[in-house]
This record gives C-alpha cells, sequence and structure tokens, in this order.
C-alpha cells in the first residue's frame, strides 16, 4: 500500500532475475553514545568507532578507530588500533598500534 522496502525490492529483483546489488565488505559499527556487547562473527571487516564489549571473531581487519573503545577477546587476519583496545587479541596477520593507540592485554 505504501510502496516497497529497498530489501524488499531487491528481493523482488532477484526472485525476477533482476541484478543484484553487490554487499559492502566493510561493516562499520558507530555512534557518540552506542555501546554493544555480545559475540560477534564477522565475515568480512569491521570498523568499530564506539564501544564493543564481549568476544569478536574478525575473518577480515579489524580498525579500531580513534573514537572506539573495544573490551573484547578478538580473533583477526590483520588489526589496526587507532583508538582503545583491552583484552586478549590473536592476529594471524599484521596488527598496527597508531600512536592514537592504546592497548592493555595481550596480542
Amino acid at each position: 500500500m505504501f510502496g516497497q522496502k529497498e530489501s524488499e525490492k531487491s528481493m523482488a529483483q532477484a526472485a525476477q532475475g533482476g541484478a543484484q546489488s553487490t554487499p559492502t565488505k566493510l561493516l562499520t559499527v558507530s555512534g557518540d553514545y552506542a555501546r554493544i556487547e555480545g559475540t560477534f562473527e564477522i565475515a568480512d571487516s569491521l570498523e568499530v568507532e564506539c564501544e564493543v564489549g564481549g568476544e569478536m571473531n574478525v575473518r577480515g581487519r579489524l580498525t579500531i578507530g580513534q573514537n572506539g573503545a573495544v573490551n573484547a577477546n578478538v580473533r583477526t587476519v590483520d588489526a589496526m588500533i587507532r583508538g582503545s583496545y583491552e583484552g586478549n587479541m590473536i592476529a594471524t596477520g599484521n596488527v598496527e598500534i597508531a600512536a592514537t593507540g592504546r592497548v592493555t592485554g595481550n596480542i
């Protein structure tokens, strides 16, 4: 009655054999007062610009921005820490800590 939502339109296009948009490879979580907590399984890369707590498994690159604060046990491929990180991190690739980055824990 009021029109289709964007997700309904793209599903309708796919069902009719129409073009489907390419999914974004980078998930960004931001917000001045945002805080999320839980167990996260991220298939690609993640950029954090808020507070995140819990456990994270990032199969791509984890970027903690200058406004980001992560208090979690993390498994990732690569990491860039520009904000605050507290916890135990296992990285199979490279970890960079910028001049603005603060780390408490084990990498």
